[in-house]
């Protein structure tokens, strides 16, 4: 059975949530286990960055939504315990959205 690279790296994922273990999926497509760690891993990084997007993403809200309650954006970034990196571009984020708000 060939199938392409996308429909094996699927079939491979599709077997691993039914908790098949490495050597059933090995027999099944013919492949190595450091090929399907390398699958599973490349689907969770995949996973972990949707997951940072939306946690951006919200916290983005919640800062527009406390700067539209007149906090100033130190304020803000406190209230919502975003670390040092990140502070520095929330703080522009949030000063910007000053524009959209008048």
């Amino acid at each position: 059975m060939n199938l392409s690279t996308k429909e094996r790296e699927k079939r491979v994922l599709e077997c691993i949530a039914q908790n098949k273990n490495y050597r059933e999926i090995q027999s099944l497509f013919h492949i190595s286990s450091r090929e399907i760690s390398s699958i599973v891993k490349k689907e969770k990084a995949k996973t972990d960055k949707e997951e940072e997007k939306k946690l951006q993403r919200s916290l983005i809200s919640k800062a527009y939504k406390l700067y539209r309650k007149g906090k100033d954006p130190l304020n803000v970034v406190t209230t919502l315990g975003i670390e040092a990196p990140e502070a520095k571009n929330s703080i522009w984020i949030i000063s910007s959205l000053k524009a959209v708000i008048i």
